[in-house]
């Protein structure tokens, strides 16, 4: 496994990056935790289970919440994928909660590794015409 670019930053020069990167960063951030929450599901710790998806849980309600909507067609239909793609990550995060499986916390792991690694991809030539807040992650920690 590679390590990619965005892993390396911290929360001192997250905001500065541009919103691809940002996301990148904040999913992330998500995975990490939606990891040690599967840990903590396997060794019966169940209040750090509830902890680490209750926190993950909140970067992807900010996430959802930084697109707002647009006249503009393409970023519309963006937009309204991704509060897809978020609304099922929210559910898996339940079934975490509710099922104590690990299944739903690799299959969140895998969903959200495939999202991070578009938005590191992607490329945004110019941020404002995203129509997103201003500092869409600037709430959320990224580093350890």
């Amino acid at each position: 496994m590679y390590t990619v670019p965005y892993q390396q930053y911290t929360q001192q020069n997250f905001e500065n990056q541009p919103l691809n990167i940002q996301v990148a960063m904040a999913l992330r951030k998500a995975i990490t935790l939606v990891g040690e929450a599967k840990r903590a599901m396997l060794d019966e710790k169940y209040d750090l289970r509830f902890e680490k998806i209750e926190h993950a849980t909140k970067i992807i309600m900010l996430l959802n919440e930084s697109f707002v909507e647009s006249a503009v067609p393409e970023i519309e239909t963006m937009r309204k994928n991704l509060t897809g793609f978020y609304q099922i990550i929210l559910k898996l995060f339940d079934q975490i909660d509710l099922k104590n499986d690990p299944k739903y916390a690799d299959q969140a792991i895998r969903s959200l590794s495939n999202m991070a690694q578009t938005w590191f991809e992607l490329k945004v030539p110019n941020q404002n015409d995203m129509n997103v807040a201003q500092t869409p992650c600037a709430s959320i920690e990224v580093s350890a």
